[in-house]
C-alpha cells in the first residue's frame, strides 16, 4: 500500500511539473495578489477503504521573494462520506510557473469525535481565462486515522 501511495504522488507531481514546464513566466503578483479557488473531486479513503466527493476551498495571498513565488492562507475540506471527514489548514504554497502550484497544507482533521494533526500535500496545473484558471488538481493528505488521494478540477479566482 505504501509503494502505491507513493508511486501514485510522485506520478502524479511529475506529470504535472513536466506539463508546466512550458510556462516559464511567473505570477505578476501585482495583478494575482489574491487568491480563491475551489476544488472537488473524487477521494479515495485509503483508511477505510471507500471511494467518496471531496470539495475543498482556500484562500491564498501571493507575494515574491527575490522572484520567488510564494503564497500563503487558509483551507477548508470536507469528503461527504458517512464520516463526514472535516479538515481546516494553513496553505504554504510555491509557484514554480504561472500555471503550477504546489501547497503543503498542515492543519487539523476532524472525523467523528476525533481531531488530528494532518498534512495536505497539492498540486494544481491552472489553464487562465481572464483572471479565473481551471485545471486539474491532485492532493495526498495524511493524518492518523485518515489518509486519502483526490483527484479532481481546481477552478480559482485571482484578486
Amino acid at each position: 500500500m505504501k509503494k502505491l501511495i507513493s508511486l501514485t504522488i510522485g506520478l502524479g507531481l511529475c506529470i504535472m511539473t513536466l506539463y508546466g514546464q512550458d510556462h516559464n513566466d511567473l505570477h505578476d503578483t501585482d495583478d494575482h495578489r489574491h487568491h480563491i479557488g475551489l476544488a472537488g473531486g473524487l477521494a479515495s479513503v485509503l483508511t477505510e477503504n471507500d471511494l467518496a466527493a471531496g470539495v475543498h476551498i482556500h484562500y491564498t495571498y501571493l507575494f515574491d521573494i527575490r522572484n520567488v513565488n510564494l503564497g500563503t492562507g487558509l483551507g477548508f475540506e470536507t469528503i461527504l462520506d458517512e464520516h463526514k471527514h472535516y479538515a481546516a489548514f494553513i496553505n504554504l504554497t510555491y509557484l514554480p510557473t504561472h500555471a503550477l502550484s504546489i501547497t503543503v497544507a498542515p492543519g487539523f482533521v476532524f472525523v467523528q469525535n476525533t481531531t488530528d494533526f494532518s498534512v495536505h500535500l497539492e498540486t494544481a496545473y491552472g489553464f487562465e481565462f481572464n483572471k479565473i484558471h481551471i485545471g486539474p488538481t491532485f492532493e495526498f493528505a495524511y493524518a492518523k486515522d485518515d489518509i486519502h488521494l483526490m483527484l479532481g478540477l481546481h477552478v480559482g479566482f485571482g484578486l
